[in-house]
């Protein structure tokens, strides 16, 4: 089962250009390296602040998004964590389980969810 990661990430003011270097140059090819799929880093340009990033990342399997922690923090690796921390005041994760957008005949028990309202 694949899954997926959505982060969101506050930089501090005007450090964006010098974070999305880190990622794009560290982060990105260790994960794809270690088997991951990093998908896209994003910064809003309209209706958001120039400091929030979202990154989503594509995971095999649960403790491989778990695995993946360590390589997002910088476990293992103290130039990269301290660079990566001194940039950063607030980050959440949010892993995801994709499920079939098409309306199948029948609607597969692991697609079905309350409906409210």
């Amino acid at each position: 089962m694949e899954l997926y990661e959505h982060r969101v990430t506050m930089v501090e003011p005007k450090r964006f250009p010098e974070y999305r270097d880190l990622f794009l140059q560290e982060t990105w090819p260790r994960l794809q390296d270690a088997g991951f799929r990093p998908l896209c880093l994003l910064n809003p340009a309209i209706g958001g602040t120039p400091e929030e990033v979202h990154t989503f990342i594509g995971s095999p399997s649960w403790d491989d998004w778990r695995r993946g922690q360590e390589i997002l923090v910088g476990i293992g690796n103290d130039a990269y964590r301290s660079a990566r921390r001194d940039m950063i005041f607030n980050e959440t994760a949010r892993p995801k389980i994709p499920y079939s957008g098409r309306p199948l005949a029948v609607t597969p028990d692991s697609d079905r969810r309350a409906v409210y309202g």
